[in-house]
C-alpha cells in the first residue's frame, strides 16, 4: 500500500496481486494483464493505457485518455475523467460515474464505455447513464 500519492508508471505491466495507493501520476497501471488496482484520489493521465486485463477503481477524477488502446479489462472511475476516454480501444469495460470528457470511445472498435455524462463529440455506441 502507498500512503502518499505515486509516482509515473505505478502498477506498470502487472500481472496479478493488487497495489493501493493514495493518488497517481501518469501511466498508472499501463499494460496491465492482471491483479487490481484502487487509487484513493485522483489519477493522471493515460491510465490503463494498453490494457489486457485487470481491474482498477479511482476514487476521485483521472486525467485524458485513459482506458486508451484498452483489450480487456475494467476501469471505474467515481468522479471525472479526461478527454479521449477509451480511445482506440478494442475490448473491456470503463464505466465512470462522473462526466467523460470531449470525444470519448473515439475511434473504439469494441468494449463498452458508459458515463454519467458526456462531453461534446462523443463516439456512436457510449451509453449516457443520466
Amino acid at each position: 500500500m502507498v500512503q502518499e500519492a505515486a509516482g509515473d508508471y505505478l502498477g506498470q505491466e502487472m500481472r496479478g496481486g493488487g497495489i493501493v495507493a493514495g493518488g497517481c501520476r501518469d501511466y498508472g497501471f499501463r499494460q496491465m494483464k492482471g491483479g487490481w488496482g484502487v487509487v484513493k484520489g485522483d489519477a493522471g493521465k493515460f491510465l490503463g493505457l494498453g490494457n489486457n486485463g485487470g481491474m482498477i477503481a479511482v476514487q476521485g477524477s483521472c486525467g485524458e485518455r485513459a482506458g486508451w488502446l484498452m483489450r480487456s479489462g475494467r476501469l471505474y472511475v467515481r468522479h471525472d475523467a479526461g478527454e479521449y476516454l477509451g480511445l482506440l480501444m478494442s475490448g473491456g469495460e470503463i464505466l465512470v460515474r462522473g462526466e467523460a470528457g470531449r470525444r470519448a470511445g473515439w475511434r473504439r472498435k469494441g468494449g463498452r464505455i458508459a458515463a454519467g455524462r458526456l462531453g461534446p463529440e462523443a463516439a456512436d455506441g457510449v451509453l449516457e447513464l443520466g
